[in-house]
């Protein structure tokens, strides 16, 4: 959907673009977690019985599904997985 009119998203960019450098970084940085989590509540309300793990490579294939074909994703979110399991064991020990 994008019924902004075009001198309304001008003025957005010119309001963003007058806050200081960290500040816009801030706010970028804010919008991509806030984008995750919403990403993250989807999954997890799709499926209540997955893990954090699973979730965390659900989110990923959803990020990434168009970037790799789909075996070299699967790969990925195999080693992802290993990894993550590793790090859990870690923490727990």
């Amino acid at each position: 959907m994008n019924d902004t009119p075009d001198w309304i998203r001008r003025k957005q960019i010119e309001i963003f673009l007058a806050k200081p450098e960290q500040e816009r970084w801030a706010l970028g940085f804010g919008m991509i977690d806030e984008v995750q989590q919403i990403v993250r509540n989807s999954i997890r309300q799709a499926h209540p019985a997955w893990s954090e793990i699973d979730i965390s490579i659900a989110v990923f294939k959803r990020y990434y599904q168009n970037d790799f074909a789909p075996m070299r994703l699967e790969l990925i979110a195999n080693q992802m997985r290993t990894f993550l399991l590793v790090q859990e064991l870690k923490l727990a020990a």
